[in-house]
């Protein structure tokens, strides 16, 4: 029954990481989606604007070779000696006018599509984070973690945090797994075991097979699996019965 209740806690464990990934995933995939969104609506508005000038038309004005030979009768062209400043040749004013006007308007879209796509991505990380923050667990402040997550980053949690606040809230089930999560880090610490989140409590006992606390940490072991996987409603006076064999093995361990 103790390595069933062991391989179970494994198992629970794994399916928290899958399910974890498997958000993160979805996550990733919908950002990839918004910036691909983003540059097939810029690439979009560029081919728009290169289209509407080619396809712009030119106005064909004729030419009255009569005319201009009456006009240019008895006038002779020479080529100029002197040399004139070279003037640059300014745009009309309503064509300032027009081009700005276009480039105005082009910016405004590239604007508005922008926000679109930060508006959409900020809603997709709302829905799979619940908040409008990505999260890196594994540069979280340790005294921000909680029991479930101490389980996963024993090494970087706040343990003693964590004891004060089920003891305050009564939780006196969570007190004794809390006390146990200390004693695997002391080990582990100690070089006495290698922690790993996918090992058994039965792992443990067996890597600790050679070590002068042996006895007393197989004993700790089958109480808190007692407790911890039965159905078992740890009142404050049994606690207090309790505790005390934890607390003095982690004291052992420390000095």
């Amino acid at each position: 029954p103790d390595s069933y209740r062991g391989q179970l806690l494994t198992i629970n464990m794994n399916s928290h990481h899958i399910k974890r990934r498997y958000l993160n995933n979805k996550l990733v995939l919908c950002l990839l989606a918004c910036i691909g969104l983003l540059f097939f609506s810029l690439n979009l508005q560029a081919k728009d604007n290169t289209e509407a000038y080619f396809g712009e038309q030119l106005e064909e004005r004729s030419f009255d070779k009569n005319k201009w030979e009456q006009i240019t009768k008895g006038i002779e062209f020479k080529e100029a000696q002197e040399e004139r400043p070279e003037v640059k040749e300014i745009a009309p004013v309503a064509a300032q006018k027009g081009s700005l006007f276009k480039n105005g308007k082009k910016t405004i879209s590239i604007i508005f599509f922008s926000l679109v796509i930060l508006i959409l991505a900020l809603l997709a990380i709302r829905i799979f984070t619940g908040s409008f923050m990505i999260s890196n667990k594994k540069v979280k402040p340790q005294n921000t973690f909680t029991l479930e997550e101490a389980e996963e980053n024993l090494h970087e949690s706040d343990l003693e945090r964590i004891l004060k606040e089920t003891l305050a809230n009564k939780s006196y089930k969570d007190a004794i797994r809390v006390y146990y999560l200390m004693i695997i880090k002391e080990l582990s610490l100690g070089n006495a075991i290698r922690w790993s989140k996918e090992k058994t409590n039965r792992q443990y006992v067996r890597e600790m097979r050679n070590h002068h606390g042996f006895s007393t940490f197989q004993e700790i072991t089958r109480m808190f699996e007692v407790i911890w996987y039965g159905d078992y409603n740890l009142q404050k006076t049994d606690f207090l019965t309790i505790h005390p064999h934890f607390e003095q093995f982690i004291k052992q361990l420390r000095s």
